[in-house]
């Protein structure tokens, strides 16, 4: 492991594996931190250079701001231009960060070498109407993690105990944060999904079985394909039955399984439902 951000014109981050040829990004999910990568880690990092930074206003990245899908891809691509050998990177992103890694693909396409994302795709009109409450979805997070009902659900899921990581989204959960990246994430829709197809990326877009809309998913991958001319033609879209929306965290070693498979053009996990 090695290196937090050299200067305070950087993302913090963390390099893991620093002589792996292939870079990947690890985008972590609103509110949370690269602590979410602890147990997917293991699984990558004996053959790929591993960069896990701090997106804006998040933890040790909290002098970034005002979080904006504008500045994580300016400071990201500073990021993989610098501290990526070959000058590109696979990005996997959960959440917020699917959205920041597409956001990637948009601005940056000569960076972005394929793509792996969960629980992230155009928000439905429902899920829209929810987001323009940011002040609720904040106080939802937190009052359920004060409340113990997010303890008793993390232990009926299996997910391993992270008790720092809840330290981190209790602090990073702001009005702030939470109205701008709420509304960010809202407004992402069919321009910005015809935009990511056009730049012709391979991307893996997945959905867990229990917490993300599968068909709202399923349209959207199937976007990206059709509308894709050679690597985009590649797109896949698989369910991840019986686990939960942030399943990089339950069941790490199949989320590294399944982003080494994508990044190696090889079969994907057999856990994995193909759409």
């Amino acid at each position: 492991m090695a290196d937090h951000a050299a200067t305070t014109e950087d993302l913090a981050f963390t390099i893991h594996n620093a002589s792996g040829t292939s870079t990947v990004l690890l985008l972590h999910a609103l509110f949370s931190s690269p602590l979410e990568w602890e147990h997917v880690l293991p699984g990558l990092t004996s053959t790929y250079r591993i960069i896990t930074p701090h997106l804006p206003q998040h933890s040790l990245s909290l002098a970034h701001q005002p979080f904006s899908f504008g500045l994580c891809t300016k400071l990201l691509a500073r990021l993989i231009k610098n501290h990526a050998p070959s000058g590109t990177a696979h990005i996997a992103g959960v959440d917020l960060g699917g959205f920041v890694g597409l956001e990637l693909v948009r601005s940056h396409p000569e960076l972005v070498e394929s793509v792996v994302i969960t629980g992230c795709y155009p928000y439905t009109p429902w899920q829209s109407y929810l987001a323009s409450w940011p002040s609720l979805m904040s106080w939802g997070l937190y009052l359920t993690i004060q409340s113990g009902l997010y303890r008793a659900a993390a232990a009926t899921s299996g997910i391993p105990p992270h008790r720092p990581l809840v330290a981190e989204l209790l602090k990073n959960n702001t009005y702030d944060l939470s109205k701008r990246a709420y509304e960010a994430m809202r407004l992402w829709q069919a321009k910005e999904t015809r935009d990511v197809a056009m730049k012709d990326k391979r991307i893996l877009v997945c959905a867990s079985g229990m917490g993300d809309d599968v068909d709202a998913t399923r349209n959207f991958g199937e976007v990206l394909r059709e509308l894709g001319s050679n690597e985009g033609r590649k797109t896949r879209v698989v369910v991840v039955k019986d686990l939960i929306h942030g399943w990089n965290l339950q069941r790490g070693s199949l989320f590294a399984a399944t982003l080494a498979a994508w990044i190696e053009n090889e079969r994907l996990p057999e856990r994995l439902e193909v759409q």
